[in-house]
């Protein structure tokens, strides 16, 4: 898989720090939007004001996703709708 590290919303200064999320793991790629969605739950449950700062880094980190969207694979499909529910 050519996978490249796309659609990051962090700001360049904290890229360093971010990691990059990847979906192409056949094990553990797929269930990636549902453990976050879980961190999110436990998050805003301990925090009292429902605030997410301790994720934040999270909600933008890059996705690796393949160089070409227009092969119809289906693994490229699969990324595709694992970066959506991310």
């Amino acid at each position: 898989d050519d996978l490249v590290p796309n659609f990051g919303l962090n700001s360049v200064e904290d890229a360093q720090q971010n990691g990059i999320i990847n979906f192409g793991n056949k094990r553990t790629g797929p269930i990636a939007p549902i453990l976050f969605r879980l961190l999110k739950t436990c998050c805003m449950k301990l925090n009292e004001h429902e605030e997410l700062d301790e994720i934040d880094a999270l909600l933008g980190c890059e996705m690796l996703m393949p160089r070409n969207f227009d092969i119809p694979e289906p693994s490229t499909l699969d990324l595709i709708i694992c970066g959506i529910n991310w």
